[in-house]
């Protein structure tokens, strides 16, 4: 199976449309919020060091996942947010596909990445990928050191 990923500054509805109707099914919000906050120009991944990624198999968008910076955390610190992978294409490694490209791309800005989930599935995801857990903070649940 040939996985692309695409760094997208514009997006078209039509190219999420498939995300938001199959996360909202699942009771996942974050990427109406996605479609919502690009929209509006709340989040577009445009500031320096940002990025959002689409995965690709074939013209079919399978996945996304973005990276913004979280000054809260300090100046050189990111927040992975709004990853998202069709159910039928999961545990194909697109997951990880997107989320080694925005820890690529990262190191050039950022020294840290932070993220949140409630996912319990997630939580050993992000530990196979070096992410340890995060205790006692309501908007971060683990980090990542990456210089």
């Amino acid at each position: 199976m040939d996985i692309s990923l695409y760094k997208v500054t514009e997006f078209s509805y039509a190219d999420i449309a498939e995300l938001i109707t199959t996360s909202t099914a699942e009771n996942f919000r974050h990427m109406q919020r996605l479609w919502d906050d690009f929209q509006i120009g709340k989040n577009r991944f445009d500031k320096r060091g940002e990025i959002l990624l689409l995965a690709k198999i074939g013209e079919k968008v399978v996945g996304v996942c973005g990276l913004n910076r979280y000054d809260y955390w300090g100046e050189n610190v990111a927040r992975l947010r709004r990853m998202y992978v069709l159910k039928e294409y999961r545990r194909m490694g697109i997951a990880r596909k997107l989320t080694e490209e925005i820890i690529k791309n990262a190191r050039e800005n950022f020294d840290t990445i932070v993220l949140k989930t409630d996912n319990p599935g997630a939580f050993a995801f992000y530990k196979s990928l070096g992410f340890d857990k995060v205790a006692g903070d309501e908007f971060v649940t683990h980090v990542l050191k990456i210089r």
